[in-house]
């Protein structure tokens, strides 16, 4: 069985004293997360982690297949350049995985790696306008970067 677990401390927050455009907090539940795959439905869950002492997402598969928490955004966040996304990690396999972000201006995917550890919480944060185009995008869109785009959800896929 691969088990993902996720702890969202800050996502999509401006770190220059600004204001936080988007924040998870597992203290009264899923707050909007949910877990996609292709072969099997994820079981979706709250719990205290003994570890970190805090409220996590928990998201489990019964095979080794695609694991993904996803987020989708009540109203877009626009990206500027100290846009990051902050958030602790801990899965149970080795390895690169993926932060895709929906870009609502251009209808595209964007992404960034990160890589993981078993069994260690991981901190990642990263700059957002550093995505690099992954796929899609509507006719004549310039797939220019996310830079003052608008972003609709993200996804962590392992």
């Amino acid at each position: 069985m691969k088990k993902l677990t996720i702890a969202i401390l800050f996502a999509a927050a401006i770190l220059t004293g600004g204001e936080v455009l988007f924040r998870s907090d597992f203290n009264a539940g899923t707050d909007g997360w949910r877990g996609w795959s292709v072969s099997y439905p994820v079981d979706v869950a709250v719990c205290r982690d003994a570890e970190i002492g805090e409220s996590v997402l928990v998201l489990t598969v019964p095979d080794t297949g695609w694991n993904t928490p996803m987020r989708d955004f009540e109203s877009a966040l626009t990206v500027a350049s100290t846009t990051v996304i902050r958030f602790r990690i801990k899965t149970e396999c080795d390895g690169d995985f993926e932060l895709n972000l929906f870009d609502r201006t251009e209808d595209a995917e964007y992404s960034l790696l990160f890589p993981v550890k078993a069994g260690e919480w991981v901190t990642v944060q990263k700059y957002l306008f550093k995505a690099g185009y992954k796929r899609g995008g509507s006719p004549g869109a310039p797939n220019d970067g996310l830079l003052g785009d608008r972003l609709c959800g993200i996804q962590i896929a392992s």
